[in-house]
């Protein structure tokens, strides 16, 4: 019984490793792409200083990305660190490990927010930008 749990739990963290490298690798993809077409122009109100701030946004979500893989890679860590001093019954190295995991857990699920948020900024502006420049508000 506890082998299956094992097992689930050891494919569910990397399909989550696999999935926000999938969502990194799109954004510095989609990064690339705005970087080489936007038409920059003065700074204004106008569709070309809206696409300048979808970049930014995009850049934003990138770096969130790299900090969230960055963090739950340190969260891994520390899991692996409790467990091997529970194993060897280190019961003093084992809790300040898991003291330190909470506070990690809610470091890493903030970038997994703060990326998703600027993904959708990021998009919803590049998006106002072509309708902005469509219509030449």
């Amino acid at each position: 019984m506890e082998e299956r749990s094992v097992t689930i739990y050891k494919l569910f963290i990397d399909a989550n490793n696999k999935f926000d490298q999938f969502i990194l690798a799109m954004l510095v993809t989609l990064l690339t792409y705005l970087m080489t077409t936007i038409q920059l122009a003065p700074i204004g109100l106008n569709s070309s200083t809206v696409a300048l701030v979808s970049l930014i946004f995009i850049g934003l979500a990138v770096i969130f990305g790299f900090k969230r893989i960055e963090s739950n890679i340190t969260l891994q860590r520390l899991n692996h660190e409790a467990l091997h001093y529970s194993e060897i019954e280190n019961r003093y190295r084992a809790k300040t490990f898991k003291k330190a995991m909470p506070a990690r857990a809610r470091f890493a699920k903030s970038f997994y927010h703060l990326r998703n948020a600027f993904i959708l900024l990021g998009l919803t502006a590049y998006i106002s930008s072509k309708i902005l420049a469509a219509y030449q508000i």
